[in-house]
């Protein structure tokens, strides 16, 4: 499933990013819900946005240790057919919201 976002959806918590990409999916989200990063991907223009605002919210994180958190806990930013009307675009598999 593709989920289309503006550039202000990117830029908050890597939790409610899930949520709300989850939700436009139409997948069910509850305070329960689990997310597998190995189940989505976006593309870089989400990375982009998310990464910069990371780095304004936390100052104290430095890229590198960002790059380990994004490599251990976010998707890839591997979604390329993208038109350039909506450069930010998530794509969830089967999987990616479980509930217990």
């Amino acid at each position: 499933m593709r989920v289309i976002l503006t550039k202000e959806e990117c830029r908050q918590s890597l939790s409610d990013l899930c949520d709300l990409v989850a939700e436009r999916a139409g997948l069910k989200v509850t305070d329960e819900t689990k997310y597998d990063p190995k189940k989505w991907r976006i593309s870089l223009n989400v990375q982009s946005e998310y990464f910069s605002y990371f780095g304004e919210k936390y100052l104290e994180v430095t890229p590198e240790e960002l790059g380990m958190l994004w490599a251990s806990y976010g998707p890839k930013a591997n979604v390329e057919d993208f038109s350039p009307d909506e450069p930010y675009v998530a794509e969830v598999e089967e999987g990616f919201a479980v509930n217990p």
